[in-house]
């Protein structure tokens, strides 16, 4: 547990901080306090359902921006809103070259040798199709555990850096 710790205090802490610099020094901070709290929450609770939560408010900032001219303030508020939302997304799940870093990623990086097995043919003896089911049931304990420690911590660096950011005349 150490090492884990350690870690939080580290690498994801550092990941967090930068991740959130570089959004607020070119978008600023359109997010509310509020809504960083609900982000923080999920994060605790339901690391599972973060991108599911970010995508949800996505959505809502690109309905508040229908409607609205570009010359209006609001616009590039939600405009920034919604590139947050998507950010906090692709850091819980990102794939591919588009995306440096993601906790999915990382997870994918620390994952065991012994859980990434290929599924066995359909014809194959009913053994290896049982072990094969086995180890996957293994795998997914072994994501869970790995998401309920890492997520939370990544996001609790990540929502506090970004109060810290945000002016407190601003909500």
């Amino acid at each position: 547990m150490l090492d884990l710790d350690v870690r939080i205090d580290t690498e994801l802490l550092e990941r967090a901080v930068a991740e959130v610099d570089g959004f607020v020094n070119k978008h600023g901070t359109p997010v509310t306090r509020t809504q960083i709290a609900g982000l923080q929450q999920i994060a605790v609770n339901e690391p599972d359902k973060i991108a599911n939560f970010a995508s949800k408010q996505k959505e809502r900032a690109e309905k508040r921006l229908q409607g609205i001219k570009e010359s209006d303030p609001k616009y590039q508020k939600f405009q920034s809103e919604i590139v947050f939302w998507a950010m906090v997304s692709n850091l819980c799940s990102g794939k591919g070259a588009q995306v440096s870093w993601s906790l999915l990623k990382l997870r994918e990086q620390e994952m065991p040798a012994d859980y990434r097995l290929d599924k066995p043919h359909p014809s194959a003896p009913a053994e290896e199709r049982n072990r094969f089911h086995q180890i996957q049931s293994q795998k997914a304990q072994w994501e869970r555990r790995w998401n309920r420690d890492h997520f939370p911590a990544f996001f609790r660096h990540f929502c506090a850096h970004y109060k810290y950011r945000k002016p407190a005349k601003e909500d």
